[in-house]
């Protein structure tokens, strides 16, 4: 454009970025307070620009530009202040809802407009330039060219081409001067850790899925399937082990939401307490083993928890040290009045207590409160109000928010309560009595190893609650399903129909397990992993035979297999390690692996340090123990 004519086309952008400006200013003035603090920038604007529109609306008509797409703007301009205030909403989930319209139906469509709106004029603007042109004379009278420069010292000094500034810029302006984060030393903090606070908005889709999982497969999924099947076949699955019908639809919303959050956390994961991570975790799909969405302290589970530990510490990290902040620096003591000490389990956080912090929402607090040189040639220079950024953010990261507790849920498969100690715990809780002779004989007859899984399943269920709530070890273990945690009645319908089952009590719950434990191992055995079923050297079988002649083969095999069932599902320990120790040290709890009064601690104590299960005897080998102790075992086929 002809330089005569640049000043007419730099008054029409700052008048049109001056309405946006307002406009996005009082929108985000609604969000964060109230309408009675973004009034005073409506009536600056309305005061100081009315002329302004007069002659971009003529020049509009003039220009042959889009007169409506100015009407559109000036009318939300004008009509912002009846948008509802923050206080109209019940719930934050509702403001977030409300904002994310407002924003998606308004303000986008009217920003791509005001663009529009400019390169139109632009465009007439150029047609202009020739002399001969009709419509130059009708420009210049509109905006007579010695006018502007009085005019744009009219237009309100508001934040100028939003694009134009970013986090980076911001965050390089605010540490070029040393002075800044001693006056100012909650907005350095937050600076420091303002990536880490965007990861939080990702906490609900996680724990949503925690909840998804814990419902429908704890307790009642095996390992083995878990490392084998991709995720879409087993939500295809969902509606078998659930027992809730058809859930496959919903499972597969849930698992889409904790993909996507799983995705934009990953590479931010690099340790869990103390361990750190061979590499960050792989990116989610529905072709990823399902194992890798249960969280355990170990692999593959090990990459949730590592993701749950992350966004903990994010959050925890930062209030405390905003904690420490207030008591060592009095520049920062203003701060005190907005902490709240209360711990929270991040599965029960709601969204409101959380410090989320999402870049662009940090970027609309900095803007709210930073002004751009309207000067000629100096419209990139920005002057920023500290003090006022400051205090906004405190409002939003500090008030309501609750440190999270550091414990992170593990999920149990099916067949491993006895791995979290599960069953001691009960035997604390409630006072726990061996199953008689006779009932132990009618229980071996008349449930088969099929039976027994479904038993086991709902009796693990029921010990969750036992060894947090405990409970009358004389109360009938149908009537506890039934009454006090309410199953459904097909299920407890199979523990009434048993005879031999149906009058045992609470003081017999972990006497049955480990009866009906007993009756599935050789179904556990036969799918341990495969880096457990190397055969037995010459030596380490000479060894085994050696041991069996001290220790009744029956019950040797018993704690072996018990051992497979508990510690070896998976592959969950190193296959080199000494299997002595397992079954014979007592610090290790190997007494619960031996069949009840079977054995005492002094006799496992002698074994370990007699070296009756020498260093030959391995991991590795615990199929081959198991099999070459037993007769009729199938062999295990590999691969």
């Amino acid at each position: 454009i002809n330089a005569e004519y640049m000043g007419c086309y730099r008054y029409l952008r700052l008048v049109l970025e001056g309405c946006l400006s307002a406009i996005l200013s009082t929108k985000q003035a609604i969000f964060d307070t109230t309408i009675t603090e973004a009034l005073p920038t409506l009536d600056l604007l309305t005061k100081q620009s009315n002329e302004d529109w007069n002659a971009l609306m003529q020049l509009t008509k003039v220009l042959g530009g889009p007169e409506e797409g100015c009407l559109l703007i000036h009318h939300l301009l004008m009509n912002m202040h009846k948008l509802p205030p923050r206080t109209a909403f019940d719930t934050p989930e509702e403001r977030h809802g409300w904002e994310a319209a407002v924003e998606s139906i308004l303000i986008q469509p009217t920003i791509t407009n005001a663009q529009e709106i400019l390169v139109q004029l632009r465009t007439g603007l150029n047609s202009a330039v020739e002399r001969t042109s009709p419509m130059a004379d009708q420009v210049l009278e509109i905006l007579p060219i010695n006018d502007l420069e009085q005019k744009q010292k009219l237009l309100p000094c508001l934040f100028r081409i939003r694009s134009l500034l970013s986090l980076e810029l911001f965050e390089t302006i605010f540490l070029s001067s040393p002075q800044n984060t001693i006056q100012h030393p909650f907005l350095a903090l937050v600076l420091k850790f303002s990536r880490r606070l965007a990861l939080l908005s990702h906490t609900t889709a996680l724990t949503r899925w925690l909840q998804v999982i814990w419902e429908n497969y704890f307790l009642k999924l095996e390992r083995a399937t878990a490392l084998e099947c991709p995720v879409s076949s087993i939500l295809a699955n969902a509606s078998t082990l659930s027992g809730k019908g058809s859930q496959s639809s919903t499972l597969k919303y849930s698992f889409e939401e904790f993909k996507n959050s799983w995705n934009a956390v990953r590479l931010s994961v690099s340790r869990f307490e103390c361990r750190e991570l061979s590499a960050p975790p792989v990116e989610m799909s529905e072709d990823r083993p399902f194992a890798l969405c249960c969280p355990e302290p170990q692999d593959p589970g090990i990459y949730f928890t590592a993701m749950l530990y992350t966004l903990v510490t994010a959050q925890t990290g930062f209030l405390d040290e905003v904690s420490n902040l207030v008591s060592t620096q009095a520049s920062a003591r203003w701060i005190e009045p907005l902490l709240r000490p209360e711990r929270v389990d991040l599965r029960n956080a709601n969204v409101s207590q959380l410090c989320i912090l999402e870049p662009d929402k940090l970027l609309s607090i900095i803007s709210n409160y930073s002004y751009q040189s309207l000067e000629y040639g100096k419209g990139r220079n920005y002057g920023f109000d500290f003090s006022r950024i400051e205090k906004a953010l405190a409002n939003k990261l500090l008030v309501g928010k609750v440190l999270l507790t550091d414990v992170y849920p593990a999920f149990l498969y099916k067949y491993e309560l006895r791995k979290a100690s599960t069953l001691t715990d009960v035997e604390q809780k409630v006072e726990q009595s061996a199953m008689s002779l006779h009932q132990l004989e009618a229980v071996c007859s008349s449930v088969d190893s099929q039976q027994a899984s479904q038993l086991m399943t709902t009796l693990a269920i029921a010990m969750g609650f036992l060894h947090q709530m405990g409970g009358n070890p004389d109360m009938e273990i149908p009537h506890y399903l039934q009454s006090v945690l309410r199953l459904p009645t097909a299920t407890t319908e199979v523990w009434l129909r048993n005879a031999s089952i149906s009058h045992l009590k609470l003081r017999n719950v972990t006497s049955l397990y480990s009866t009906l434990e007993d009756l599935v191992t050789d179904v556990l055995v036969e799918s341990i992993h495969i880096q457990y079923t190397d055969p037995l050297p010459e030596s380490g079988l000479q060894a085994l035979k050696k041991a069996a002649r001290v220790i009744p083969v029956s019950q040797l095999r018993v704690a072996i297999g018990r051992m497979i069932a508990r510690r070896l599902v998976g592959a969950s320990q190193r296959p080199e390690l000494e299997m002595g120790p397992f079954l014979l040290d007592t610090s290790l709890n190997a007494i619960e692996l031996w069949p009840t009064k079977s054995v005492t601690e002094e006799q496992l104590e002698g074994w370990l340090e007699s070296g009756l299960l020498p260093v030959e005897i391995q991991l590795r080998h615990a199929y081959s123990c198991y099999t070459e102790l037993g007769s009729g075992s199938r062999r295990h086929k590999k691969g």
